[in-house]
């Protein structure tokens, strides 16, 4: 249907717009959106849909509004693992960005232990040498090293940088990145 191919769209415009820090532009593109799903599908849920909720999740965590950025991200959670079951990318971003959220209030233990579920989540849905799944070891590193476990930051850096340079080289934004990881 084109209604939903337009609000698919939106969703995908509003996570570009929260990248460019235009959240109330990313904000207007979600409601429309999700006005266009409530006319069309009801309570229905679609990927895109619910990478609306998401991008909305990502959208209050950017604001500093952790509690509703939160419960953005459970709900995403809950409905992607209904749609897409408990092995899949979208899932493993979820976790990921809920790791990131929890480190950012300052709880380094609940950050971690998610950042853990995200990479093992990743490591069942995409192959060893994926860029995702490179860039969720470089997250849990990242997130260990900002709880100053340097030594399992560096485990989990040292794995991904290792993987990245086989993959895709030594020159490699990714690798390079990696690289700097480590080094600060």
């Amino acid at each position: 249907n084109e209604n939903i191919k337009v609000a698919d769209n939106l969703v995908a415009l509003s996570g570009v717009a929260i990248s460019q820090g235009k959240y109330n532009e990313a904000r207007d593109k979600i409601q429309e959106a999700e006005a266009i799903y409530n006319h069309m599908l009801g309570q229905g849920q679609t990927v895109n849909r619910v990478t609306g909720t998401f991008n909305l999740g990502k959208l209050e965590e950017h604001l500093g509004n952790y509690d509703q950025a939160s419960e953005y991200f459970e709900k995403a959670l809950s409905n992607f693992k209904d749609i897409l079951g408990t092995s899949h990318l979208k899932i493993a971003q979820v976790l990921k960005e809920e790791a990131i959220l929890e480190a950012d209030r300052g709880n380094a233990k609940k950050g971690t232990t998610l950042a853990e579920q995200a990479l093992q989540t990743a490591q069942a849905a995409a192959p060893s040498t994926s860029p995702e799944l490179i860039e969720f070891e470089k997250a849990a590193g990242h997130l260990y090293a900002s709880s100053n476990n340097l030594d399992k930051a560096n485990d989990y850096l040292t794995a991904a940088l290792s993987k990245a340079q086989t993959a895709f080289g030594p020159s490699c934004s990714l690798t390079l990145d990696i690289q700097r990881e480590l080094a600060s």
